[in-house]
This record gives C-alpha cells, structure tokens and sequence, in this order.
C-alpha cells in the first residue's frame, strides 16, 4: 500500500512541476538563504539552486535552451562574483531574463549604477518579507510575459506586413501588366481599325464609281464594256464581302463571344468546299489548286474557324503566286498533331517579311502578282483563330521560292479541354 501511496506522490508532484510555468534560478553563497527562499517560492515555480556566480553561470550555459529561466535572483555579496557581475555575464545569454538582486544597504550606489545600465530589474533590501517578495516576483515575471508577448506581437506585425508588401507589390505588377496589356490592346483594335478603315475604301470608292457610270451612260456603254464594269462591281463587292467577314471575326475574337464547338471533322472535306469556293479565282489568274490530302485524316477543331483559316490561307497563296502557278496542301501526323502544309510557288518571302507576320503592331500590306489589295489582316485573323484551337501557325519562305504555310492542329480531344467540355 505504501508503495502505491509513493508513486500517486511522485506522479502528483511531476503534473505539478509541468504546471508550472516559469523557471527561477536562485542564488546565494550561505545554505540558509538558499533553502529560506526555495521553500518559499517552490509550490509556485520550478526552481534552479547555485551556490555562487560561477555555478549559477556554468548552470545557465548548460541548459538546453537558456532562456526557460525566466528569472535569477541573486545575493550581491559572493566570493569571486558578485550577484551585478553575475548579471553582467549572463546578459548575453539570456537578455530578456528579469534579475532581482539582494543586497544590504551598503551596497546601494553599485546596485543604482547597474540598474541604470537596464540590467537589474529590481534590488531587495534585506532582511525581506515573504509576501513584499512574492509581490516583487510576480510583477516580475508579468513584466516578462508581457515583453514576450510584445516581441511576438511585433514578430507577427513585421511578417504580416512583410507579406503585405509582397500582396501589394504583386498586385501593382498584375495592375502594371494588365494596363499594359490593356494598352496593347487597344493599339491592335485601333490599328485593325485604322487598316480597315483605309482598305475599305478603295472597294466602296470602285464600287461607287463603277455603279455611277453605269447609271449615267449604261445607253453609250457596249456590251464589253458593261461586262468589264461588272466584273470590276463584282471584284470590289468579293473585297468588300472578305474584310467584313474578317472584321467581324476578329471582333468576336477580342470580345471573346465566338463561340467554340470542336469536333472531330474530315481534313478532306475542308479542302474540297476551300478550293470549291476559290476554284473560280484561281482559274482566272491561271493558278492549279492541288491536294495530296488522304479522305481518312481528320482533326479536332471548331468548324468554322478551321474553314476561315483555309478560306484566308488558300485565298492568300492565289494572290502571291504567278500565273500558271500552283498551289498543293499536304498533311501528315505528327504525335497527336495532324501538321498541314498550304505549299505555292509564288513570290515568296524575305526573313524580314517572315518576321513582320501575324503582328498586328505593323503594316504587312503588300499588293499580289495582279496588283491585288489586301490588308494583311487575314494572317493575323487564322494566327488568332489557330490558337484558339490549340494549334499553331509558321510559314517557311524564300524570295523567288514561294511560300509553305504549316498548320497543326490537334488529331483528338485535348486533355484540359476535355475538362473543359466534360
């Protein structure tokens, strides 16, 4: 039974010692001092006992982690260290420690200087109360709870303004990027309108003047004469018909309302309703529209998108080849990709050219091998709608060598964009 009692007694006493929050190490050269204050304080603290200064500092630097003392209180009269100096040495060790130093009143003046120099928390006069003490050193530790407290407060005020720096910071780079962008923006739209503007002109100007001499002499006007006025109504209604359809593709594009709606199509087809559509002004410039295009390859891709991009890409390669030229389209697999290649031997292009593509920052406008207008837009319009089918676009050119024009599209359902659909 006995031994029972004993270890409820030890297992009572070590709950008590973790309950215990703070650490005072007490020191003091004559035992009854030692003990006087240690019976004292030991219900309410763990306590730390040194007979002198040169064990109390040997015993904070072998401490684990030093600053679990949380307070010294230390006679001024020790053999070779005196309780100030004790304070001195430990200060670097544990500066956030409080120490209360006992002295008699012989000692005041050294224990006023120390105090000045903000190492000595407070001294006590012997001989000392019991309740005076206890006072003294719970206002203590209360003092350094809060400064712990106050330290932590300002460790988390500097991260969280740390981090504040870094919201505000990044967020002024997304505003940066996205006026800049804003601003790119509206430079392409006011280009695009600006080159529209300018090449719709000339159509509605023939159109207009071709339809006023039909009007004013259509009774002095043979009959070849007639023919030749229409055909000319005929070219500039074509043109005027092509920058509009471009227009408004492009306006979808940047007010993102084009819808998209892949599917898996046949290459095949594309080609036979492009070069059905063209097959008229490729004869009468002269140029031989050819496809080596297998009826069995097919691509994922948004239908009329993908028609717009072969319709602008046929139709560029008929006004920069020559007469009795060609024009072939080819396709093969690549991985998932299916790579179609739009192949003349027009004019061709200088690197210079190459590198001005696509771009709607600059004037790309060149006239065709019949004196054809264009406004260089179309390019630009299937480089935007490719994209937007998860393909690509790059051309492979020489001056005198023609031009092939590569698509590549994807064969199957991409991943992320079957998330999407799904």
């Amino acid at each position: 039974m006995g031994i029972f009692k004993r270890e409820a007694l030890a297992k009572a006493q070590e709950k008590k010692k973790q309950t215990k929050r703070h650490t005072i190490l007490i020191v003091d050269d004559e035992e009854h001092n030692l003990m006087t204050l240690s019976d004292l304080l030991q219900d309410e603290y763990e306590i730390l006992e040194a007979k002198d200064g040169l064990e109390a500092l040997a015993l904070i630097k072998a401490q684990e982690n030093p600053e679990r003392i949380q307070m010294i209180i230390s006679d001024q009269r020790m053999p070779e260290m005196t309780g100030v100096e004790l304070f001195r040495a430990s200060l670097d060790i544990i500066p956030r420690t409080k120490r209360i130093l006992l002295t008699g009143y012989t000692d005041v003046d050294a224990i006023i200087a120390s105090i000045n120099k903000g190492q000595i928390y407070k001294f006590v006069l012997k001989p000392f109360g019991a309740h005076d003490m206890m006072m003294t050193i719970r206002r203590a530790l209360e003092a350094y709870e809060l400064e712990v407290e106050n330290e932590k407060l300002v460790q988390k005020l500097t991260q969280l303004n740390a981090e504040l720096e870094d919201k505000v910071t990044q967020r002024t780079a997304e505003l940066q990027e996205a006026n800049t962008e804003l601003k790119q923006l509206n430079a392409s739209k006011d280009r695009f309108f600006s080159i529209v503007a300018h090449d719709l002109r000339n159509p509605f100007h023939t159109f207009l003047l071709t339809t006023e001499t039909l009007m004013e002499s259509i009774d002095e006007l043979s009959l070849e004469e007639v023919i030749r006025f229409s055909g000319n109504m005929h070219k500039s209604a074509h043109t005027l018909s092509r920058l509009l359809e471009n227009l408004l593709e492009w306006s979808r594009l940047q007010m993102n309302t084009m819808q998209f709606h892949p599917a898996h199509h046949n290459l095949q087809k594309f080609v036979d309703d492009t070069f059905y559509l063209l097959e008229d002004t490729a004869k009468r410039k002269g140029v031989e529209l050819q496809t080596t295009v297998d009826k069995n390859c097919s691509v994922f891709v948004d239908k009329k998108m993908i028609e717009t991009v072969f319709r602008n890409l046929v139709s560029n390669a008929i006004k920069f080849t020559y007469e009795g030229g060609w024009i072939r389209i080819s396709c093969e697999v690549k991985d998932d990709e299916m790579v179609i290649a739009f192949a003349d031997n027009g004019v061709g292009m200088s690197k210079e050219q190459i590198d001005k593509l696509f771009r709607i920052d600059v004037q790309t406008t060149t006239r065709g091998t019949s004196k054809e207008k264009g406004t260089g837009l179309g390019l630009i319009l299937c480089h935007e709608l490719i994209k937007n089918n998860h393909g690509r676009l790059w051309v492979e050119s020489d001056v005198g060598e023609g031009s092939t024009f590569f698509v590549a599209l994807p064969c199957k359902l991409p991943v992320s964009e079957g998330d999407e659909l799904s």
